[in-house]
């Protein structure tokens, strides 16, 4: 762990959260304070958070058993252990009465929280063949319940390279719907739309099991349930795992890979996609709300190789409501553009600890003024 002084009492954290078997990092784990300063890692499980020295620090992660520690005690490497995975003969609820019971609380709290809105940070790259062409970070607002939905830009900064004769890029400048996923729709799918776990006649679709995890001391349950596409759904479809609390049926992560989709470009070309995600859930506000997505894509697009990630962190209503509202196909370049480029709340406002490869991209973007010249 590296140690930076602030004063006599603060001290910056700067570690490492990985599973304590495998020694794989675990993205999007959650570091908490106390209620108001709540924390997550970026994709590689780092973060860096400025704490004084005698705070505790609770670091979690869905499925394995948090741990509490000092801030001057915290090691380069936290380590979390994974639940066990309870045998066959315990006693539960038949699946379909998880489902049902999981499906009804979520009707209740859209029913009451539907119109609750968050500000959310937004982090995304995209890279063609290994180089990081395309760079944005964003503070949107938007109805938290379940999934992010109707975001606008309150603020932001895009920066891309230029398309030159010998270099050609390509952009995805859209890609922030992925962070819309949701693993519930009160309705059947539209066309061309994805098909999700948890909608109407969706067990037609899908092939559904679970298992149980414990972490007996403390006394926790969670239901690990598995929905994987039978073979004849040719449409966009999830293939992925929901986590769920199993006293009170609260969703607490969702995770998997989207199957069968495409992305476009601009000449209306189609390319088969590969798309993950995770999602991780808070109950601070009493109902169901989105607290972090990571998502990860891929194409290939004639030569070019495309690579993408994103990460979205709930950060609360932080900022002023975003005027620039975003539509599944809208540029975000051209919303943040025109909500205008303030370089200073970008130099404060870091959020999550930067991968080093998107370090190495801001200091360059940076350096040659690529992000305040994103509107020529």
């Amino acid at each position: 762990m590296q140690l930076y002084n602030m004063n006599a009492q603060s001290i910056m954290v700067d570690a490492r959260i990985v599973d304590a078997e495998t020694h794989e990092s675990l993205p999007n784990a959650t570091i908490c304070v106390d209620a108001d300063r709540n924390y997550i890692a970026n994709m590689e499980g780092d973060f860096c958070v400025e704490v004084e020295q005698q705070e505790v620090l609770t670091v979690s992660y869905v499925g394995y058993k948090p741990v509490h520690i000092k801030a001057e005690n915290v090691k380069s490497v936290i380590m979390l252990s994974p639940y066990a995975v309870e045998l066959n003969d315990v006693q539960v609820l038949p699946l379909k009465n998880i489902l049902e019971k999981i499906t009804s609380r979520i009707k209740t709290e859209i029913a009451i929280h539907k119109r609750e809105e968050s500000n959310f940070y937004y982090r995304q790259t995209t890279q063609n063949n290994g180089e990081c062409c395309e760079y944005i970070e964003a503070i949107l607002n938007g109805y938290s319940e379940v999934a992010l939905r109707q975001p606008s830009v309150v603020t932001g900064r895009y920066g891309a390279l230029k398309i030159t004769d010998t270099k050609k890029y390509s952009y995805v400048g859209n890609y922030y719907d992925m962070s819309c996923l949701s693993p519930y729709a009160p309705h059947k799918p539209k066309k061309k739309s994805i098909i999700l776990p948890m909608m109407p006649d969706s067990e037609k679709l899908y092939q559904v099991d679970y298992d149980i995890l414990s972490d007996k001391a403390n006394n926790n349950t969670i239901y690990k349930i598995a929905f994987s596409p039978r073979s004849k759904v040719k449409s966009a479809i999830i293939k992925g795992v929901i986590y769920v609390d199993a006293d009170s049926y609260k969703i607490l992560k969702y995770e998997g890979e989207v199957l069968n989709d495409n992305v476009i470009n601009v000449s209306n070309e189609r390319f088969p996609l590969k798309q993950s995600f995770l999602v991780t859930y808070t109950y601070n506000r009493g109902f169901m709300e989105v607290q972090s997505v990571a998502t990860k894509a891929s194409y290939l697009q004639h030569d070019i190789s495309v690579a993408v990630n994103s990460t979205l962190m709930n950060v609360g209503k932080k900022y002023h409501n975003g005027k620039k509202k975003l539509k599944w196909d809208s540029n975000l370049k051209n919303k943040i553009s025109s909500a205008g480029y303030d370089s200073k709340f970008w130099k404060d406002n870091t959020i999550i600890k930067r991968t080093p490869m998107e370090e190495q991209v801001v200091r360059m973007f940076e350096k040659d003024n690529v992000f305040s010249n994103m509107t020529e």
